[in-house]
C-alpha cells in the first residue's frame, strides 16, 4: 500500500490526534484507515471553515439608513422689493427692499426630503408672500419650485389677493445655482402698486 508523505503545514493549528500502534497485519491497517479519516475529516472542517468565512454576508437595512442619513445642503439669498403707490394714479410712492435669506437640510429619510422657505414682508397697505419649495429626488438631484403673492388691503396683514407668479419646478444639481426674477402687479385701475424679487437658491452639497 503507498504513503504518500505531508507537509506540517497542511495540518490545522490543533492538537493531534493519537493513535496506538499494532503490531498485527490487522491492525495497522485498522490503524492507517482511522489515520485517513481523523485527517480528512479534519480538512473537511477546514474548507467548510474557509467557505463560511469567505461568503458574504448580507446586512438587511444598512444602505438605505446609511443614505437616508446623509446630507444635502441648500441656501437662499435675495431681496424683494415692495412699492406702495403714493395716492390715485401712481403719485410719489415708496418702498421697501427687505433681504432674503436662509438655509436648509435635506435627506431621503421620510419627511426630511423637502423643505420650504417663506418670505413675508408688507409696506404700508402692500404685502408680499414669497414660498420658495426644495425637494431632494432620489437621483440626488433638488427640484425647486416658487410661488409670489401680492396682497393690498387696509393693513400690513391683508389677505386681499392681487395676483400671483408661479415657478413649476426647476431641477439642479449639486454645485448648481437657480437664480430667478419675478414680479406681481396690482391690476386693479388707479393702484399701480408691485412686487418684485430677486433669490438664488444653490445646490451646496
Amino acid at each position: 500500500m503507498r504513503t504518500t508523505s505531508r507537509d506540517a503545514s497542511d495540518l490545522p493549528l490543533c492538537d493531534p490526534i493519537v493513535i496506538p500502534r499494532t503490531t498485527s497485519l490487522v491492525g495497522n491497517g485498522i490503524h492507517r484507515w482511522v489515520a485517513r479519516s481523523a485527517r480528512f475529516e479534519m480538512k473537511l472542517g477546514r474548507v467548510i471553515v474557509a467557505a463560511m468565512l469567505l461568503t458574504p454576508i448580507p446586512f438587511f437595512g444598512m444602505a438605505e439608513p446609511a443614505r437616508a442619513g446623509n446630507l444635502h445642503v441648500v441656501s437662499l439669498t435675495g431681496d424683494m422689493y415692495l412699492f406702495q403707490s403714493g395716492s390715485f394714479l401712481g403719485g410719489i410712492g415708496s418702498y421697501i427692499d427687505p433681504p432674503l435669506s436662509g438655509r436648509a437640510f435635506l435627506t431621503h429619510a421620510a419627511g426630511d426630503n423637502r423643505r420650504t422657505f417663506k418670505f413675508d414682508h408688507c409696506w404700508g397697505d402692500v404685502r408680499g408672500l414669497l414660498y420658495v419649495k426644495a425637494r431632494l429626488n432620489r437621483n440626488d438631484t433638488v427640484s425647486v419650485s416658487a410661488v409670489l403673492s401680492l396682497y393690498e388691503g387696509k393693513s400690513c396683514g391683508t389677505d386681499d389677493l392681487e395676483g400671483v407668479k408661479i415657478l413649476d419646478p426647476v431641477r439642479i444639481t449639486v454645485g448648481a445655482t437657480l437664480s430667478k426674477k419675478s414680479t406681481v402687479n396690482n391690476t386693479e385701475f388707479g393702484s399701480p402698486d408691485f412686487v418684485t424679487v430677486n433669490w438664488a437658491l444653490t445646490y451646496e452639497a
